[in-house]
């Protein structure tokens, strides 16, 4: 006996047996025992045990067994004379298959025993060599795992009805499916996600579950299942949509490519559906407002959709991750923006995130390296600006051109849309106006600048379900057109945050980061020098963190100029030092080390930078270092003439 492979969950149950040969009838059978030999019931606890005791026991026996209650969830299924020479019948393999559970071969190695998790919906009597019970007897445990079947023990309810419906008929059955209703859900998906996502009741699990999020003390399998059970509710039990919906969520993976997977998770969501969504009568939708980015009426006939591609997923062995080529990452702007990505630049006010994305904007439209340093794709590009007046856009804009033209040949009908409006997404129907809007006019990179104009009306940026409303409505719009959108956010004040790290700093519900495909954060240092750190990407290691220059070389260009990675910087111990003497003079003169390293840390400067400049000014004399206690004060020395003597 395999002990270890006996599932660790029936191992901690005192529901075991010894049992021993008995002929009956002529017949061997097994008879439940109790460890001291007298006879055991499998209807009566007082004659069952714990595994531990039952197992020492087991030498003086033929065996010990597990005894199936109503009180636990499972349910044993009996495949007998199935097994030849060790070799399973296709008959029975294709039941174990279809149950997918803990299975293990019988005590004479000719059948084979399953257990799910499952209530039993028929009669248990014999049929065809298959028995079925989930009360009153008990299996004879032997720990001989079939190989390749789970080593846990599954929840299979639909399965079970399955199997057992085409075993024994539906006379056993006990409940019949739900009927459904009068007419399908005519909503777009859009909007059906949009009114799954405001429900009261089950609007916050269904946005947490669709955005990605395993519900806690959950696996992602189960999560899997409940998110479909969702959605078998709102599409009144429609498979094919159900699957349609659910490749559109952030659980998407690549186990949902495996056929057997999702027709059971799907077939056992619309079991387990008692209800359905119906919809009232359609109103008449309302035409977006014409301020609304994105609702103009068309001004062409459409491309043919071209039909969609079965997504190529599929799982991977240790040995073909080992072997095989990562699939290659597409970039808009190499080490930065995918393509087809939702990202973020954010910083404090006045930092420079709108010139940083204008600049990102006009390379990639003229295919020119951004900061002089990272490869673009080229791409139509539409900047949407709802932050600044017309005319500073304009400045902004020229002055960008102008100076990327005083190193390149660049002509001056770059395709670059400017749109002086927010990315407004306001309700569902929006998504189609604006994915088709972009898709005419072929646009690759979309800017939104700031996002907080982006909302709907009323939207709370603290709410993390009315954030993943907006932002399920942008991924929506990148999946139908294949662009990236880059989005320009504000941060929190320093004072408003217990940390200054770029996630802390992020203004709004901490969702906004969870949608994020890659995301930077720029602060501002001295001498005009601005730190970008890349805090995260999706797709590929993000970037270390490095310096950004912006200068003007004359009265009618700005350039912005990669200046190196922050940890090579070599004027890095310089800035710092310059903060020192700085945050010293504001604060009167002294202050405690971990005093100007929590100040360091707003600057984007690293500890280790600001303990090297404290090293090099101690040594040069214009600092003082003394114990205060347990911690180290640093002072501004003071120059002593000779009429203060």
């Amino acid at each position: 006996m395999n002990v270890d492979a006996i599932p660790a969950e029936l191992r901690a149950l005192p529901q075991w047996v010894c049992w021993r040969y008995k002929l009956r009838d002529g017949k061997k059978t097994k008879e439940p025992c109790q460890v001291n030999g007298k006879h055991a019931s499998s209807t009566n606890r007082d004659t069952w045990t714990d595994f531990d005791t039952a197992y020492r026991a087991a030498s003086i026996f033929d065996g010990i067994g597990f005894v199936f209650t109503p009180d636990d969830p499972y349910t044993g299924v009996d495949l007998d004379s199935c097994v030849k020479d060790g070799v399973i019948s296709p008959e029975a393999q294709a039941r174990i298959n279809g149950l997918d559970s803990y299975s293990e071969f019988s005590v004479r190695g000719e059948g084979v025993h399953i257990l799910v998790r499952a209530e039993q919906r028929h009669s248990s009597k014999r049929k065809s060599k298959v028995e079925a019970y989930n009360r009153g007897r008990f299996f004879a445990m032997t720990g001989n795992h079939i190989p390749g079947t789970p080593e846990t023990i599954e929840c299979r309810q639909v399965e079970l009805d399955a199997l057992l419906l085409e075993v024994f008929g539906p006379n056993g059955a006990e409940e019949k499916a739900p009927s459904l209703p009068a007419r399908p859900v005519d909503l777009s998906d859009a909007d059906l996600i949009d009114r799954a996502m405001r429900v009261k009741k089950t609007g916050a699990e269904f946005t947490t579950m669709w955005n990605g999020q395993i519900p806690a003390g959950k696996s992602h399998s189960e999560a899997d299942y409940a998110l479909c059970r969702h959605l078998a509710y709102w599409t009144a039990k429609d498979p094919q949509r159900i699957d349609r919906l659910f490749r559109q969520s952030r659980l998407m993976r690549a186990k949902w490519g495996r056929g057997d997977y999702r027709d059971r998770t799907i077939r056992r969501a619309i079991a387990a559906c008692k209800d359905v969504y119906t919809p009232r009568e359609p109103e008449p939708l309302p035409e977006p407002p014409p301020e609304t980015f994105g609702a103009e009426a068309a001004d062409g006939p459409l491309p043919e959709a071209e039909p969609e591609a079965e997504p190529s997923r599929r799982l991977l062995t240790l040995a073909d991750i080992l072997s095989g080529d990562c699939p290659e990452v597409k970039w808009l702007v190499e080490r930065k923006i995918p393509e087809q990505s939702i990202c973020m630049v954010a910083g404090d006010s006045g930092v420079g995130k709108s010139w940083i994305i204008t600049h990102i904007g006009l390379c990639v439209a003229a295919e020119l390296p951004v900061f002089g340093r990272f490869p673009t794709r080229r791409a139509n590009v539409l900047i949407c600006d709802s932050e600044q007046g017309e005319n500073l856009v304009r400045r902004r804009i020229r002055r960008l051109f102008t100076g990327l033209a005083l190193h390149h040949s660049i002509p001056s009908d770059l395709p670059f849309i400017v749109h002086f409006g927010a990315f407004k997404l306001d309700k569902p129907e929006h998504v189609q106006t604006t994915a088709d809007w972009l898709r005419r006019r072929e646009i690759g990179l979309l800017l939104a600048d700031p996002l907080i104009d982006c909302y709907p009306p009323n939207t709370d940026e603290n709410s993390s379900t009315s954030i993943a409303i907006y932002f399920e409505r942008v991924r929506q719009v990148v999946a139908q057109t294949g662009c990236s959108i880059v989005f320009c956010h504000h941060a929190r004040k320093l004072s408003a945050v217990g940390g200054n790290t770029a996630g802390e700093r992020l203004r709004g519900s901490t969702a906004i980061k969870a949608v994020l495909d890659s995301f930077f954060f720029v602060r501002k240092l001295k001498g005009g020098v601005l730190l970008v750190e890349h805090d995260k990407c999706r797709v590929a290691e993000a970037l270390p963190s490095f310096l950004l220059e912006i200068t003007d070389p004359d009265e009618s260009s700005t350039v912005l100029r990669y200046a190196g990675a922050a940890e090579e910087s070599t004027d890095q111990t310089a800035i710092a030092a310059a903060f020192v003497t700085r945050t010293l003079s504001d604060a009167g003169g002294s202050l405690l080390r971990k005093e100007l390293l929590s100040m360091a840390e707003g600057e984007g400067l690293k500890a280790r930078t600001v303990d090297r400049a404290l090293k090099e000014a101690v040594d040069g004399g214009g600092l003082a270092k003394a114990q205060d206690g347990t911690a180290v004060r640093y002072t501004l020395s003071v120059e002593v003439g000779e009429d203060d003597e």
